[in-house]
This record gives structure tokens, C-alpha cells and sequence, in this order.
């Protein structure tokens, strides 16, 4: 269906995120990749049900994002998107 074809396209692009992402891995992005990886192998334990996956998707958007990142900044010489400011408080 066109809604695993999305999923499957997302989940490629965030794989060639992971290497970056593993490469400056403070205990933040540890702690992202391994939910994430963790997230990932329900859906493929489960044959791709559409329900397991939702709670993948966010972490799915975040390496494809980074991904179409390094593309946009190799293809088009711009500088690197600046990540938005944030307040002080932490979460």
C-alpha cells in the first residue's frame, strides 16, 4: 500500500542517518538510537503490522531529516540548516 511504501522510503533514508548520528553520540543520542533501534524491531519481528510502527515514525523522521539535510547542504554548497534556538529550561 502507499502508506508502507512511505514508511519503507523514511526508513531507508534514516539508515544513512545512523552512522552520523552513532559518530557524535553523546548519552542523549544514545539514548535516541537505541529507543529507536529497540522501536524497530517490533515491526519486523511482527511481519510490518501498521499499528507497531507508529511509535517508530518519530525516530524514522528524525534520521530521514538528517539525511535530506546532508543532501540538500552536498548538492546545493549551502551551510548547514542551524538548529533552532532553545530556552534554557530542560526537559
Amino acid at each position: 500500500t502507499v502508506g508502507d511504501a512511505f514508511f519503507f522510503v523514511v526508513a531507508a533514508l534514516s539508515l544513512f542517518a545512523l552512522p552520523r548520528f552513532a559518530r557524535r553520540a553523546p548519552a542523549a543520542r544514545l539514548f535516541v538510537l537505541l529507543t529507536g533501534v529497540g522501536l524497530l524491531l517490533v515491526p519486523l519481528e511482527l511481519y510490518g503490522l501498521s499499528r507497531f510502527k507508529v511509535p517508530l515514525a518519530p525516530f524514522l523522521a528524525l534520521g530521514a531529516a538528517a539525511t535530506l539535510d546532508a543532501l540538500w547542504t552536498s548538492t546545493a554548497k549551502r551551510p548547514p540548516l542551524e538548529p533552532l534556538e532553545t530556552s534554557d529550561a530542560r526537559l
